[in-house]
């Protein structure tokens, strides 16, 4: 009896986790223009959520290169994003010279949830974890 209530335990935390997961993979990152003026990168940004939640925040992280050579990083937070609609941001970076080329990714995102506290992250090798 003790072993079937342990592996029900388990089988719902394992659906919790999977479902947090499935809210994380709807979310779409959207790069959009990519600028430089007076000592500053900009670089239009937006999430679209397609999961069942809204999202409470999403962070981005953006590497700028010129001529393959890094010059700058940056990350933006983009917040309180309904189910089924955008949020966008502008990331502003100051540099001394101009990119060609950035490179962006979801590295965090925090489903609106009551009671709620976890956060998925991205590692650097694309793997989901949960932290709470």
């Amino acid at each position: 009896m003790k072993t079937i209530a342990v592996a029900t335990i388990v089988v719902e935390l394992l659906a919790v986790a999977g479902s947090a997961a499935a809210t994380q993979q709807r979310a779409e990152l959207m790069v959009g223009w990519l600028g430089y003026r007076d000592g500053t990168i900009s670089q239009a940004l937006g999430i679209r959520n397609h999961g069942l939640l809204p999202i409470r925040s999403a962070r981005i992280r953006c590497r700028f290169f010129r001529n393959a050579k890094q010059l700058r990083l940056g990350s933006v937070d983009i917040k309180n994003i309904d189910r089924n609609a955008v949020g966008y941001q502008t990331m502003l970076v100051e540099s001394p010279s101009s990119p060609d080329r950035a490179v962006c990714r979801i590295v965090s995102v925090r489903p609106q949830r009551h009671g709620d506290l976890n956060e998925l992250v991205l590692d650097a090798a694309g793997s989901m974890a949960l932290r709470g």
